[in-house]
């Protein structure tokens, strides 16, 4: 089967299930957003490690993406993010290959961590380990200025939003 095909036999189908949805008044299922006390956002590691100005940046942009997840009130535990390691790969594409076509894997950037419920006792109610990854081309495949800090934003947002499925 050739790309083009494939493509097209992909676009048939999500026109299909779009019109098979609208059809039947079927909406996408809204996502609620769970209830914490307090989001605390912990990147003293990558301080120590000597990331300082981008553990300020995952620090305030992970911040900001946990807040559009959680909804915040009295009552609940609190969300403890604490953020191990930071990795930018060195290409942003793969020796100036298109990686879709050619089978090779695309240049990754990765945010490690740890994410904890903890209840008004301090005790550990749920813990997630893991590592979030991006395209290292999220951010566009150009080299340019600030493109470091929003490869590292969108890692946050990838981030915020595994912890938001996961709680």
């Amino acid at each position: 089967m050739t790309l083009f095909l494939k493509h097209a036999v992909a676009a048939l189908l999500i026109a299909i299930t779009g019109l098979a949805m609208t059809m039947s008044g079927t909406q996408p299922a809204q996502a609620q957003r769970s209830t914490v006390s307090t989001i605390e956002v912990d990147v003293s590691p990558l301080r120590a490690s000597g990331a300082g100005g981008f553990a300020d940046i995952v620090q305030s942009a992970l911040r900001d993406e946990l807040n559009r997840h959680f909804q915040t009130s009295a009552g609940g535990p609190r969300l403890v993010v604490r953020i191990e390691q930071l990795f930018l790969n060195g290409q942003i594409r793969e020796n100036g290959n298109d990686w879709r076509f050619g089978g090779m894997s695309q240049p990754q950037d990765n945010l490690s961590g740890t994410a904890q419920l903890i209840d008004h006792s301090g005790q550990i109610v749920d813990t997630y380990q893991f590592t979030a990854s991006s395209p290292a081309d999220s951010a566009g495949d150009r080299i340019r200025e600030g493109i470091e800090r929003d490869r590292t934003i969108n890692l946050a947002r990838v981030f915020a939003g595994w912890v938001a499925r996961r709680f």
